[in-house]
């Protein structure tokens, strides 16, 4: 919706599809549990940054840095590997050294959580509201534990054009601590009576920023892609 609570797009899920909003650090958490309780024990290593990988006909060599144990460097041996490490994965960075992931497209994302004492719409709500150059807000609750207290955890990220498309350094991709009332300008005179925006920004004690990045994609139709 735009700023004068104008609907652009309304959509509800049907019986069978669903949408799950959670925390991040719970998220986490619960897929680490689950497979501790499936696979044996000391499957999950925590602390190996991936350094370099090898491979040949049977299997693969990957050398990584353990920060549990003085950085040691440490070579694991496997039949199948899965990069899963993170947006500057070194196992894609090894088969596509060319791929550039930090393109910034010129928005940066402001984003924080607000503990609400009262439900949040439907409690399965979505929303995304739209204002003048380009600025929007998303918000959506993503914690069950506060709707069943009659509260809610609100997740909720403000997007703001600042530049144009460049290309930024690693550092620079990361979440940076940022204070509410450097965010709070920007969205001052936004809000309804059912969303109250300038609240949820300035009643944080911290939130982050980190620009949005548009990756190259990775060649694919080849066995490394």
């Amino acid at each position: 919706m735009t700023t004068s609570e104008t609907t652009l797009a309304h959509r509800h899920f049907s019986e069978n599809e669903q949408q799950f909003s959670v925390h991040r650090s719970k998220l986490q958490m619960m897929l680490f549990d689950a497979v501790q309780q499936r696979l044996p024990q000391d499957s999950v290593l925590t602390g190996q940054q991936v350094e370099s990988l090898t491979e040949d006909a049977e299997r693969v060599l990957v050398e990584v840095t353990d920060r549990h144990h003085d950085d040691r460097t440490v070579t694991y041996a496997a039949k199948v590997l899965i990069g899963a490490d993170g947006v500057h994965s070194k196992v894609r960075k090894n088969f596509h050294p060319d791929v550039n992931t930090n393109n910034w497209e010129g928005t940066t994302m402001f984003r924080g959580t607000y503990r609400a004492q009262k439900p949040f719409l439907t409690g399965r709500s979505m929303v995304l509201v739209y204002g003048e150059d380009a600025k929007r807000f998303l918000t959506y609750p993503i914690s069950r534990e506060a709707e069943q207290e009659g509260q809610s955890l609100i997740n909720w990220v403000a997007m703001v054009p600042q530049s144009k498309g460049k290309t930024v350094t690693e550092k620079e991709t990361q979440n940076v601590p940022t204070d509410p009332s450097d965010v709070l300008p920007y969205f001052d005179d936004w809000g309804f009576d059912w969303l109250d925006i300038k609240t949820m920004i300035s009643e944080q004690k911290m939130c982050c920023h980190i620009p949005w990045l548009t990756a190259n994609r990775s060649p694919r139709g080849d066995k490394d892609a």
